[in-house]
């Protein structure tokens, strides 16, 4: 699922929220209506399901040009049952199946499908 924080009053929010979170209404400077919203996001979802049915490795490439993360030294919190674990290295990406991936010092490729990056620089 998604979320898309369209029109949102953060004045009872806490403040560790305040300080980061926006919505649309706000990083604009006008008011939207979340049917506007609902209505542009269906529209631009079946576009590209449209591209992907045509070219399945649509997705992947649009994933590996958009990515962030690419190129950037980035640690990611594993969350695994045994604990937290940090893994830290240089983010190569992401693969096909949708993990992000990310290369140690000693050279060894990491790809997580769960977790939190939790600092890139």
């Amino acid at each position: 699922g998604i979320g898309i924080n369209v029109a949102m009053d953060w004045k009872r929010a806490p403040s560790e929220v305040q300080s980061r979170a926006t919505c649309l209404s706000q990083a604009t400077a006008r008011a939207i209506k979340r049917e506007e919203v609902l209505h542009e996001l269906v529209v631009q979802l079946a576009s590209h399901i449209d591209r992907w049915k045509v070219k399945p490795a649509y997705w992947f490439e649009d994933w590996q040009q958009r990515c962030f993360l690419s190129g950037k030294v980035i640690s990611v919190n594993t969350l695994r049952d045994s604990g937290q674990q940090i893994v830290s290295g240089l983010c190569e990406g992401v693969a096909q199946d949708g993990q992000l991936l990310l290369r140690t010092e000693n050279g060894v490729l990491h790809s997580f499908n769960v977790g939190e990056v939790v600092s890139w620089s």
